[in-house]
């Protein structure tokens, strides 16, 4: 005898149990509504305008303070961006372009042009300069930065964007015989000469900056090369 397949006709338990749950819930939800329907319709007109009150108060309260986070997010991109237009209007100052004078006898020493590559002045700029000579091979550290405390630290006030100064790096005359030996070394490659210096100024807005510099004599050359160590400023120790 043939049999009716589940699924198969508007008989089919399945459909008839999915309309049974189907009804119950838009029932479910018909008497919901119809509660809250009836329960507001009891409410007395001054309960009424009082819930419109608090939802009111509420709403608002929310506005203000979707306005104050507002101002507050617009104060902070503001005030970025004027740190950003600072930075990109201030001073910056560094030292290169180096000459040295490096021979067995007479004076020895090593220039760095001072430079303002910014777009304002630089004020109250203070710098100095000096040098040490280490064994080849040797691997110089923050440790050998070491200023004379009879450095004179040189006084330029002013400069003003892409104007530059000379500044000098001696010392007190070395013996003749003394000074053979150095030479010699130096120019073998056996010791290592570098020059070190450092500057310091103020930016138009009033912020204090320093910058570092140093550099090691090449022989073959008769010119320098940056340190490994001892080139930076203010601004990369901050980042």
């Amino acid at each position: 005898m043939p049999y009716e397949k589940i699924g198969d006709g508007p008989n089919d338990p399945i459909d008839r149990l999915c309309d049974y749950w189907g009804l119950r819930f838009i029932g479910y939800i018909e008497r919901k509504l119809e509660k809250r329907r009836a329960k507001k319709n009891e409410q007395i007109p001054q309960d009424r305008a009082a819930s419109s009150t608090a939802a009111a108060t509420i709403w608002m309260a929310a506005f203000t303070c979707i306005l104050a986070g507002v101002g507050i997010g617009t104060m902070c991109i503001l005030k970025n961006q004027l740190e950003e237009m600072k930075q990109d209007q201030r001073a910056w100052m560094g030292g290169g372009d180096y000459t040295y004078s490096i021979t067995d006898s007479g004076p020895i020493s090593s220039t760095a042009m001072v430079l303002n590559f910014g777009k304002t002045p630089a004020l109250d700029i203070l710098h100095r300069i000096t040098g040490t000579t280490k064994p080849n091979g040797y691997i110089l550290t923050d440790s050998d930065i070491i200023y004379p405390v009879d450095l004179p630290t040189l006084k330029s006030g002013t400069l003003f964007p892409n104007q530059h100064i000379p500044l000098n790096a001696g010392g007190p005359p070395m013996d003749p015989e003394k000074q053979k030996i150095w030479f010699n070394n130096v120019a073998r490659g056996d010791w290592i000469q570098y020059f070190f210096g450092d500057i310091r100024y103020k930016d138009i807005f009033g912020k204090d900056h320093w910058t570092h510099f140093c550099t090691q004599y090449v022989p073959v050359t008769k010119g320098g090369t940056p340190c490994a160590i001892y080139n930076d400023t203010d601004d990369e120790k901050m980042q």
